[in-house]
């Protein structure tokens, strides 16, 4: 059973939305994700100690 048909996609859609194209679009968010994370800590938008402490 394809995505597209777990999706209940019929159609056009079902054609569109391949399931390389649904996997492809997942990898490519989570690496856009890690990729704004990454810079979010690197250039201090983020400060690790901050969401590390134990006093609130």
């Amino acid at each position: 059973m394809s995505f597209a048909d777990y999706l209940g996609m019929r159609g056009w859609t079902r054609r569109l939305f391949t399931d390389q194209m649904i996997l492809g679009s997942l990898l490519g968010l989570v690496l856009l994700l890690v990729t704004v994370v990454f810079f979010a800590f690197a250039f201090g938008w983020i400060d690790p100690f901050y969401l590390h402490s134990t006093s609130h």
